[in-house]
Parts: structure tokens; sequence; C-alpha cells
């Protein structure tokens, strides 16, 4: 059954699914963690005609267990907050096919710095201690200063 839209024709139910991407930036500390704004983004390619942008596409955006529904065929989410999140996608054309989900990808963000600490009463000997935060190394050691 044929449609008509924007002067375009489609064919209701016969289109290929779409096909999603998503691809996190590289994390810029160690051990896989993020220390300052990280970003994931979502594309989403028609496979039966990718020059046909007339097409409606909605991701369905996992983060942590929460789906957000997205209208566009691209999306980026900045990841501003600490902590740890797990990422998933998955597309709906407008003729209801639906991507695969993507790879469930795991994104780490630690932005807060260590802080250091200085103590010690006797003379020529003081103590500085560093508290290390998720995915760093840290620890204390002693002195004279």
């Amino acid at each position: 059954m044929s449609r008509h839209k924007g002067g375009r024709a489609s064919t209701n139910g016969t289109l290929n699914p779409p096909v999603i991407s998503i691809n996190p930036s590289t994390p810029n500390g160690t051990s896989s963690w993020y220390k300052g704004t990280g970003a994931v983004t979502i594309t989403v390619t028609d496979t039966t005609n990718p020059a046909d942008e007339s097409l409606t596409t909605k991701i369905k955006y996992i983060k942590n267990g929460t789906e957000t529904i997205i209208n566009g065929k691209t999306h980026t989410d900045s990841i501003t907050a600490n902590g740890t999140y797990t990422i998933e996608a998955y597309a709906i054309d407008e003729n209801n096919n639906q991507s695969a989900k993507s790879n469930v990808i795991t994104f780490k963000r630690d932005g807060t710095a260590p802080k250091p600490s200085l103590s010690g009463t006797s003379a020529g000997t003081n103590t500085i201690t560093t508290t290390a935060n998720a995915g760093e190394t840290g620890g204390s050691r002693s002195n004279p200063l």
C-alpha cells in the first residue's frame, strides 16, 4: 500500500530496518574514565534509501535503564555528572521497522580532582595525604617540608 509524504511515495511495511551506531568520545582519564565532559553520539542510517532524508526516524535512547525518545537521525548526549552509565539505543522508522539494539556501552565519569590535605604537629615532619577518586591512584607519603 503506497502513501505520499512530501511528494515522495513509500511502501508501508517493505522497507529494511534502519541501522544504528553509537559512538562515545575518547576517554581522557586512566582506565577508561572520563575526567571532564564526555559525549555519546548516536547515528541512524536508512538502509533502504540512505539518500532519502524524508523518512521520519525515532531514536530510543536508554541511559541507566531510562528510555528517552528522540525524533531525528542523530543525537549527541553530553555526560557532565560523575557516575557510571550504561547506554544503548535502537531506532524505529516511520514504517515501524526497528533496528537491532546497539551494543551496550559503559561510560565512567569522574570530574572531581584529588584534594590533598596537610597535617602534622612535629617540627620538620608533616604529612601530605592525597585522596584518590575512582579510576585514579593516590596515597600518602611523609617527607620533611
